[in-house]
């Protein structure tokens, strides 16, 4: 699995991720989350990345407290997204009962199947490769990957990905063909995900999502999800807008 790069600005740490999709794009992050960087650090580090060639850097989802130092070393904004909250209870409310629709996912033969549906789910900027993948099975202690196929070896008509970090959840990538969409894909995978967490002992299952992504916010309201007043923001910087 890919691992972050990490830049260390004396006592500050930034996590570099490629994007994978496009090229020339990265993602940074603090490296040590409810610690605030400094200004000079972020711009130390973006100087860095600039002079090897990369071209965006986006960076991860954050609330506006951690996003202030990129704002101050030039970054802006570039999606702003909705947080959304299952606190799971017997029997959690939306399942979709479907137990057999979903199979695990082989991590060595399925990541890059899983990976060609990512690029025809999303558009350029958004989609992510194998690489990409990775570094979201890396992002949590305890990772859950789930297909729904064609059969054992047929073509992948959509994947999840989610995660476990103590006793909270995290919902992290949905995909779905658009070639098998509203055939329910979506909802039995994320009723796989509610039985996993739930089986668990999780206290809380979050996912966040575009504010303007609607479609997707009724999908996640539709199993149980409520959400909630938390906001984070994606911001970026380009190498054209900063000369």
């Amino acid at each position: 699995m890919s691992e972050p790069e990490i830049f260390r600005i004396d006592d500050d740490r930034l996590l570099c991720d490629a994007w994978h999709a496009p090229s020339h794009t990265v993602v940074l992050r603090p490296g040590d989350p409810g610690r605030r960087l400094r200004r000079a650090a972020v711009e130390r580090v973006v100087g860095e990345l600039a002079a090897r060639g990369v071209e965006r850097i986006l960076t991860a989802a954050l609330d506006a407290a951690s996003l202030e130092p990129f704002a101050e070393a030039g970054f802006t904004p570039h999606e702003d997204l909705c947080v959304l909250r299952h606190d799971l209870v017997s029997p959690p409310p939306g399942r979709s009962g479907r137990r057999g629709a979903t199979r695990r996912g082989s991590m060595r033969r399925d990541l890059a199947r899983a990976a060609a549906v990512d690029q025809r789910a999303f558009s350029t900027g958004v989609a992510l490769d194998r690489g990409g993948l990775e570094a979201i099975v890396s992002a949590t202690p305890v990772c859950r990957f789930r297909l729904v196929t064609g059969g054992a070896s047929g073509p992948v008509a959509a994947y999840a990905m989610c995660g476990l970090a103590g006793d909270t959840g995290y919902v992290q990538r949905v995909a779905v063909d658009p070639a098998c969409r509203r055939h329910g894909h979506a909802r039995a995978l994320l009723g796989d995900a509610l039985d996993w967490f739930d089986r668990r002992r999780v206290a809380r299952v979050l996912v966040n999502t575009q504010v303007t992504n609607l479609a997707a916010q009724q999908l996640y309201l539709g199993v149980g999800f409520t959400r909630t007043s938390d906001r984070l923001a994606v911001w970026s910087w380009r190498r054209e807008a900063a000369r």
